[in-house]
């Protein structure tokens, strides 16, 4: 924002919050880092150049998919999902951070062993984003009549990226699934 008027940083400052969308950069709820780039002259008053983002300085995978969850759930507009609480994919997601494993990786042994697991086919993608609450999902989990699904995140800055992203792991089992009987296999 360029104001010939403005001479001072502190009037940029007032000018620029009287703009809806620069007081949403500066006041974003969700950024906590600001960069700023600013020029001054007598003749041409103050310009600025200004970016909010967040660092990444958290890890709690659960809250993520549930976070993950609640958009899914949203998204398919009233038909229902099941959670299956499977710590398989979440364990392949912390492989992807750790170990530093590509995340098709990852998904196809989560998929594998859930398979055998549940004795049905798992179906299963990944996603990439920087926005666990904007992810838009495909129409097969969208249209699919019974969802069960367990959801993996982990946040990852990949080779030749600037920023770090989440990695997203959902698998899918089609039906119901009886998890009290998966629970009491596991036990035996």
């Amino acid at each position: 924002m360029t104001t010939p008027a403005i001479q001072s940083p502190e009037g940029w400052v007032a000018a620029c919050l009287e703009r809806p969308s620069c007081r949403a950069t500066l006041l974003d709820g969700d950024a906590n880092q600001l960069t700023m780039g600013a020029v001054g002259s007598p003749a041409h008053g103050v310009s600025a150049l200004v970016t909010t983002y967040a660092m990444f300085d958290r890890r709690d995978p659960a809250r993520d998919a549930q976070t993950i969850l609640k958009v899914l759930k949203r998204q398919r507009a009233g038909r229902g999902v099941t959670w299956l609480k499977d710590k398989t994919v979440q364990e392949q997601a912390d492989r992807i951070a750790a170990k530093r494993i590509h995340p098709e990786v990852a998904l196809e042994s989560a998929l594998s062993r859930m398979s055998s697991w549940h004795n049905r086919p798992v179906n299963g993608l990944y996603i990439v984003t920087n926005d666990l609450g904007s992810i838009e999902f495909p129409a097969e989990l969208l249209n699919a009549a019974r969802l069960s699904v367990a959801i993996g995140v982990t946040h990852v800055k990949l080779p030749g990226s600037p920023w770090g992203v989440y990695i997203v792991l959902v698998t899918m089992v089609r039906g119901a699934v009886n998890q009290a009987a998966h629970r009491s296999v596991q036990r035996g």
